[in-house]
């Protein structure tokens, strides 16, 4: 490490405390005023600042000062800023200055000073609270940020439309998050270039506002190169995301735009669909929701369904007739392999109605993942119900909103156990005969060893290959050749 401090040492000069003019001298809201630096070097390695373990302000001569906050700091500016956050457990740059012009310029600094990584964890340049006016920036440096990483946020920020090109145009599939952005030609370029794409796009997020106006939001909306399409509510036209062509709509609607929307005649065309239920009126909006489960039920065409609740203050729980709906709309869509129930804060949960959606799904063919936030006491006593269902389907998961899946340590992972065993017993029907046959002799002499139920499940979905094997061991049975031959010389006689 000393070789490190040394190059941090010859990257940086302090401003000395009697050089340092008023709008130079770093005020953090915690911590005070700190010295200023400069930098000696124009081109240098960026993890020099990324890796910093201490505050740090550096002065460029653009009049901005950029606070170089380390990494689980919590400190900030005293005055509005600009967000850089390059690494996932790296420093944070927060720049400021007196004209959104420098501000973007010293952001395009060291944007450009980034390097192609693998880095999977998000990546964003945000505005602290208004909206900034980033056009400044030349567009080069968001092609590099995207060398970095996949996955990158924008928020509070004015872009022109030659950077909304460069973020059309990335090569490789990137995960693109809008956040309160504005778009200089209302998104006009951007779409435009998505048009052009001959590969997919990844996935493109809008929180709150789209920063499209409604030609172009149209035009978005009819894109198949588009993997997976987040987008927030849509007051005027709640119903109109659900006519996207991406693979995947993530939706934020509001219990308002349902109630207000024929949804007997409602098309949604993406087989995939998470739908997040936003509600700030009293009561449960039940007519609405029941209705659009219905439709759901009629449509039938969903694999992968995510449903939540999001209620800005507490108004009880789901009602049972809602649950049942739902129910039915798995029931009604045959080819559903995923179930998301999870929820964040603020969401209603699903704990006390875990019993009623376990004997409800308990027959669908399908369904293979079923995501829950909820408590253990929700399973049953012993985790009863849980167990239950895993014995009834051997093909269902059920897991919380990170994939780990729900276990008393015991008695469920036993299930578990045997419930793959299984599945891989039926996916052996498919196999040629000859080679099935030595595989579940294998397996008879492997796991299903000493293990009736095994063995019986095993034997039992391979009944043909059992009748064969009674059948070749009459033939081939040493009492059964003796008898042979004593019948050829009774014969002779």
């Amino acid at each position: 490490m000393p070789g490190h401090n040394e190059d941090r040492t010859a990257l940086f000069e302090v401003i000395p405390e009697h050089h340092c003019k008023p709008e130079q001298v770093a005020r953090w809201r915690q911590g005070g005023e700190t010295l200023t630096q400069i930098l000696l070097q124009t081109q240098f390695d960026l993890d020099e600042i990324l890796t910093c373990s201490y505050r740090m302000a550096i002065w460029r001569e653009n009049n901005t000062l950029t606070y170089v906050t380390p990494y689980g700091s919590n400190d900030l500016p005293e005055q509005e800023f600009l967000t850089l956050k390059l690494r996932e457990k790296g420093a944070i740059l927060r720049i400021t200055g007196r004209t959104h012009e420098t501000i973007s310029q010293t952001a395009a600094f060291f944007l450009n000073l980034m390097k192609p990584s693998k880095e999977s964890a998000l990546l964003a340049v945000d505005a602290s609270n208004r909206c900034l006016d980033f056009r400044a920036a030349p567009s080069e440096c968001l092609s590099r940020i995207f060398e970095a990483a996949q996955h990158v946020r924008f928020q509070n920020l004015q872009l022109s439309a030659q950077q909304s090109i460069t973020l059309a145009t990335r090569p490789h599939p990137v995960h693109l998050t809008f956040s309160n952005c504005e778009l200089e030609d209302e998104g006009t370029a951007f779409v435009d270039y998505l048009e052009k794409r001959t590969q997919s796009f990844g996935t493109l997020r809008f929180i709150n506002i789209t920063g499209l106006n409604h030609d172009n939001l149209q035009r978005l909306l009819q894109l198949e190169m588009i993997e997976r399409l987040c987008i927030h509510c849509l007051e005027d036209e709640g119903l109109l995301p659900f006519s996207t062509k991406a693979k995947y709509l993530d939706y934020d609607i509001s219990s308002a735009s349902l109630s207000k929307a024929d949804l007997k005649s409602l098309q949604i065309v993406p087989n995939q669909l998470a739908l997040s239920i936003e509600h700030e009126a009293e009561g449960f909006p039940t007519q609405s929701v029941v209705t659009l489960f219905r439709r759901i039920t009629e449509m039938g065409h969903f694999e992968e369904l995510k449903i939540s609740f999001c209620f800005y203050d507490d108004y009880g729980y789901i009602p049972e007739c809602v649950v049942q709906a739902l129910v039915q709309a798995v029931i009604g869509n045959i080819n559903l392999q995923v179930l998301d129930l999870s929820t964040n804060e603020g969401d209603l949960k699903w704990d006390s109605h875990v019993g009623a959606l376990f004997q409800g799904l308990k027959d669908h063919i399908k369904l293979r993942s079923l995501k829950l936030s909820v408590h253990r006491a929700a399973f049953g006593p012993d985790f009863s119900d849980l167990r239950q269902l895993l014995s009834h389907n051997r093909s269902i998961f059920v897991t919380d909103e990170d994939g780990s899946i729900y276990s008393d340590g015991n008695l469920v992972d036993e299930l578990y156990s045997l419930n793959r065993f299984v599945r891989c017993c039926t996916d052996l029907a498919v196999k040629p005969p000859s080679e099935r046959l030595l595989l579940v002799a294998a397996a008879l002499m492997g796991r299903a060893l000493n293990e009736f139920q095994c063995s019986s499940l095993l034997l039992s979905e391979h009944a043909d290959l059992l009748c064969e094997f009674v059948a070749q061991y009459i033939i081939n049975r040493p009492d059964n050749v003796e008898s042979s031959e004593r019948n050829q010389v009774l014969s002779r006689d």
